[in-house]
């Protein structure tokens, strides 16, 4: 039973980025840049995933693979943010960031690491890098004077998205390898299990951002 909870669950985790991935492509041109370079993301992701799942199924190792997608899926996200409403020196210090941690995430996958093993501590370290930059949009989302509607606001489902994906995820990717060194199956599976579900709710939050977003007054 346990098993199969689990297989269901990383099935459900994999295709669950399809479903932002429609109202992000059909209003594509009714999007602000921020949410297109969102929209361009989910698109990327998409086809990672299906590589992931399609590997997978083949019995194909894939983990190479996850190493580049970190370094993307962090140049993305951090991109996003810097196209939003930000003080120059602070976009500045992003994109800044996007570079830096490219070449010493990709040097630590390939000279220190282990190319072929999960790479949790570049997963650590960009978990926290975006959340990190979420908490200063948040800061900056409600230190405004004007009243927004949040729930109608497709930036805040970002953040949540942000903070249950990427916030969610530190701790879990931090202990990776005590978990698969030192704990039991059952731990383990519990371990995919709980990214799993903060993967197909951060999708769900997506979803309802680009849903929001054509109906911004420009």
């Amino acid at each position: 039973m346990r098993l199969d909870l689990f297989k269901i669950l990383s099935l459900s985790s994999v295709c669950s980025i399809l479903i932002p991935a429609i109202p992000a492509l059909y209003y594509f041109k009714k999007h602000e840049k921020p949410m297109q370079v969102l929209a361009i993301f989910i698109c990327v992701s998409s086809c990672f995933d299906l590589y992931s799942l399609i590997t997978a199924k083949l019995g194909i190792h894939n983990l190479v693979a996850l190493h580049i997608y970190t370094v993307i899926e962090y140049s993305f996200i951090a991109y996003f943010f810097s196209t939003l409403n930000v003080l120059s020196n602070v976009r500045i210090a992003i994109l800044l960031s996007i570079f830096i941690f490219s070449i010493s995430s990709l040097y630590h996958s390939f000279f220190i690491a282990n190319i072929l093993q999960f790479n949790s501590v570049t997963r650590t370290v960009e978990c926290l890098l975006i959340f990190i930059l979420g908490l200063y949009y948040s800061y900056k989302l409600f230190e405004h004077e004007n009243y927004v509607s949040l729930v109608k606001y497709p930036y805040f489902w970002v953040l949540a998205a942000v903070f249950i994906y990427f916030g969610g995820n530190i701790l879990n990717f931090a202990m990776y390898k005590f978990i698969l060194t030192t704990a039991a199956l059952k731990s383990s599976t519990d371990y995919w299990n709980l990214h799993s579900v903060f993967n197909i709710t951060a999708n769900i939050f997506y979803f309802i951002a680009f849903l929001w977003s054509p109906r911004q007054p420009k």
